[in-house]
């Protein structure tokens, strides 16, 4: 594709190193302010933060142990345990994913202005430039590998390569080993290669058979430890392919529009500000691309992911408790894919700085409004987690006599915050595993309210612990929890 012939200037030249090192500067500045708010965990740490205090084959039958073991690599080389080494990862794939866009785009459009443009457009999906700081672990990784994986099959059609080949079977491995959405991605991607000549022979030949054992090899710690027992193995298909309800229309007709509007709400509101500015290109959509191979690739990705997920989550199983966020991995290509429409439009130069300054004015809004949801609390948040006093509760843990030995916390977010400050400690998640606890020291919190079923004979201390806050008096909003120090029981 051409570049637009509308020439517009941004001050800087709109490169990949360029791109690079502004999206690196917006992830510092999130990172730096998050940190200056709070140390607690994100929504989605605390999990991989207690399943990381051992190095295991697996510990979910929903996600493979791919994130966790990145950070457990990192944990275990900064000593840290700290929410940094979260933030760390999380925003590392986010310059991974950056670049990919980046090369696509401009793949598809032959323009670094419009690839920088769609970069930027990742700053205007709710799903990133929000609920991407708090939560996802996993759905980050996954992203991460199946825009890669794309970016890998574009590369490897050009000039096919055994190392080009041995970086996508990498990838395949890798989505083994991450969200279970990265199979439908890999599954999709091969369908739409299928019709298209160029890929068709760079994809489906000997030399790709040649480097698929490195996928399994990758793969095989996982595998062999879903596989090994059948328990498990019967729970992962469970998991993996839900039984088919009975046909009901109300319910059919409930997964079915999930099913069809869920792909306009992960997209929102970026899809909406892009249709909105450029109204032309819904009438070249209604076009196939023509003579772009790699555009009418993501075309077809697109079409059958929309089209699986309408058959099997609408259709047949009737899917209706999935986030819209799940939906992220697979869509993702959706930007590259409609930047690329964008540009086919030739639009003039002003409605481009336009659609680049509204880009930009809603990052700042979004920065600003996060801002004040970490710092100002109410009326911007309402469980305000960054909020919660877990280092007080881990002072409170100290005076009482705890250093180390076991800690017992009946919910995920307590149990996985105390880890930052009982590094030597093991955090167990409701129970330790039977015998243990006899004998070693044992702390055990639950919140208020929240009691273990367990009796014991040592009676719970009640611990009110205060909120700060900016502008609010201390204490305004408190933490209660129950605690109970058992010492080492004498031999």
């Amino acid at each position: 594709m051409k570049d637009s012939p509308a020439q517009v200037t941004l001050g800087f030249a709109p490169t990949l190193p360029a791109t690079l090192a502004i999206v690196a500067g917006y992830a510092l500045l999130h990172a730096v302010m998050r940190l200056i708010a709070s140390g607690n965990l994100g929504e989605d740490d605390p999990a991989s933060q207690l399943a990381i205090q051992t190095l295991a084959a697996g510990y979910r039958l929903d996600v493979g142990p791919l994130y966790d073991w990145l950070l457990w690599l990192v944990q275990t080389l900064t000593g840290s345990r700290g929410l940094a080494t979260f933030l760390a990862v999380k925003y590392g794939c986010l310059l991974l994913i950056a670049g990919m866009i980046f090369s696509i785009t401009r793949r598809l459009t032959g323009s670094a202005l419009w690839a920088f443009i769609a970069v930027e457009s990742l700053a205007a999906i709710y799903q990133i430039f929000w609920r991407f700081h708090e939560g996802f672990t996993h759905r980050v990784g996954a992203m991460t590998i199946t825009i890669a994986t794309l970016w890998a099959v574009l590369r490897l059609a050009e000039q096919p390569s055994h190392g080009r080949y041995a970086l996508l079977a990498v990838l395949f491995g890798c989505g083994l080993l991450s969200e279970h959405s990265v199979l439908v991605f890999f599954l999709a991607l091969m369908l739409a290669v299928l019709p298209a000549p160029t890929f068709r022979r760079a994809l489906f030949n000997f030399r790709l058979l040649l480097w698929l054992p490195l996928s399994l090899l990758i793969a095989s710690p996982y595998l062999v430890w879903l596989t090994r027992d059948r328990e498990r193995l019967a729970a992962f298909l469970a998991e993996l392919l839900p039984t088919v309800p009975p046909p009901a229309l109300s319910g059919i007709a409930h997964s079915l529009s999930k099913a069809l509007l869920m792909p306009l709400e992960v997209l929102s509101p970026w899809l909406l500000i892009a249709l909105f500015t450029f109204p032309r290109v819904l009438r070249g959509l209604r076009q196939p691309a023509q003579d772009q191979p790699a555009l009418r690739l993501i075309e077809r990705l697109l079409a059958i992911e929309l089209a699986l997920l309408v058959i099997m989550n609408g259709l047949v199983f009737q899917l209706t408790d999935y986030a819209v966020h799940s939906l992220l991995p697979l869509l993702l290509p959706a930007v590259p894919w409609l930047t690329a429409r964008l540009a086919a439009t030739f639009p003039a130069e002003a409605r481009i700085r336009a659609y680049v300054q509204i880009l930009f004015v809603f990052t700042l809004i979004a920065f600003s409004v996060r801002a004040a949801n970490l710092f100002l609390y109410e009326p911007f948040c309402s469980r305000c987690r960054w909020g919660t006093p877990y280092e007080e509760l881990a002072s409170r843990l100290r005076a009482l006599g705890f250093e180390q030995g076991l800690i017992v916390a009946h919910d995920i977010h307590t149990a996985g915050n105390l880890r930052r400050f009982f590094p030597e400690a093991r955090v167990y998640l409701d129970a330790p595993p039977e015998g243990l606890a006899l004998k070693t020291p044992r702390a055990e919190v639950w919140l208020a309210g929240d009691a273990p079923a367990e009796e014991d004979a040592h009676a719970p201390v009640t611990l009110a612990l205060p909120w700060r806050a900016p502008f609010k008096p201390e204490g305004y909003r408190q933490t209660l929890w129950q605690a109970r120090i058992k010492p080492t029981p004498p031999l």
